[in-house]
């Protein structure tokens, strides 16, 4: 059983920055728990609300760290499809006292079923809680464009910085899920009919799931 709190957004995500190309429903949705155990009881959530749909395949796309060699040794072992592509945008890191600067990895990931599924969140849910991107959609509709950004200013000048920005495109039934801030819940943008209120919403939860706040109404 989970207690989860509901809560309508605006179409953008707010923590995980990705460009959607059309007006649609958005939702926040984080299942209560304490603080030592969160981010399981949401992973868990997750993969209850998404085994729910009964909709497969899914399209899952992460950004990795530099060393991802485990990760693509489970998928290989579990023959689930993935591939990895290397971004524009760079990351620099301390390792051993030296300076990293490597080119972001980008996984995509297809789960072809909810056994598939189960073990590409047990194996990278932990990236989604350090706060790498992470979005799972029904279509492989979402890409990656560069775009150049002021990210500080030094000595009054700006400084910018290749940034590879999340794209994704609305088709005529289209639904993304990306996670919350530390991985403590998930958002659902869709312009799929079900999605389309809060009470519609409510009828695709998993069995035995207790709402106890929508908005800011709490649930008695």
């Amino acid at each position: 059983m989970f207690e989860i709190w509901i809560q309508e957004e605006q179409y953008y995500c707010k923590d995980h920055y990705v460009k959607i190309n059309n007006k649609i429903k958005a939702y926040s949705l984080s299942a209560n728990e304490n603080e030592k155990s969160y981010i399981e009881t949401n992973k868990q959530f997750l993969f209850e609300m998404l085994n729910t749909q009964k909709r497969f395949p899914l399209y899952i796309t992460f950004i990795a760290y530099d060393d991802y060699s485990d990760i693509k040794e489970t998928f290989e072992k579990a023959e689930i499809e993935y591939k990895v592509e290397i971004l524009d945008e760079t990351n620099t890191v301390w390792t051993d006292g030296v300076i990293l600067k490597y080119n972001l990895p980008c996984f995509r990931v297809r789960a072809n079923n909810s056994d598939s599924l189960k073990i590409i969140l047990n194996t990278t849910y932990y990236l989604a809680a350090q706060n790498e991107f992470y979005a799972i959609c029904y279509f492989n509709n979402l890409i990656f464009k560069t775009e150049e950004i002021d990210i500080r200013r030094l000595k009054n000048k700006k400084v910018k910085k290749n940034v590879s920005i999340p794209y994704f495109n609305i088709n005529e039934s289209a639904t993304l899920f990306t996670i919350e801030h530390d991985g403590a819940g998930f958002y659902i943008f869709s312009n799929e009919e079900k999605y389309s209120s809060i009470e519609r919403l409510i009828c695709q939860l998993p069995k035995k799931t207790v709402i106890t706040q929508i908005n800011d109404n709490p649930i008695e």
